[in-house]
């Protein structure tokens, strides 16, 4: 069913569902007041902490090779254009965190890595990027 037609009681009990699944330190809802659109929105972000990817296999020693690993992966050549398209920022910043819960790196951190790559500066060498990012949707 999709959200927008679900009820408030509905959308509570997948609110709460979802936020099980993710194992959020988030309260459950007792009910819901405010904007049906908000709800709806909260519980899409959980769908998205749901389907979260295993960034397991990316995990280095330290932080810092997590993030260029991440930083440099192709996630899918587009087939519009065959260019490769990495990941997020902002999903990297997620992967790195669930990694490391106690980094703190930022989508600045991964930008500062991206030019260090670009540049091929010293430690940075032989690195490529991938040529394009999707576009974080508003």
């Amino acid at each position: 069913m999709n959200l927008h037609e679900m009820t408030g009681p509905e959308l509570v009990t997948q609110y709460n569902q979802l936020l099980a699944q993710t194992g959020s330190n988030a309260a459950p809802l007792n009910g819901w007041k405010k904007a049906k659109g908000l709800l709806v929105d909260m519980i899409e972000d959980l769908q998205r902490q749901s389907d979260m990817k295993d960034y397991s296999s990316f995990k280095h020693d330290t932080i810092r090779e997590t993030s260029i690993a991440l930083l440099c992966h192709v996630d899918h050549i587009d087939e519009k254009d065959n260019r490769s398209v990495g990941l997020l920022y902002n999903e990297i910043v997620d992967a790195v965190g669930q990694l490391f819960p106690e980094s703190k790196t930022t989508v600045a951190c991964l930008r500062w890595y991206a030019v260090k790559i670009r540049a091929e500066e010293k430690g940075y060498e032989g690195l490529t990027l991938p040529q394009k990012r999707p576009r974080v949707k508003k």
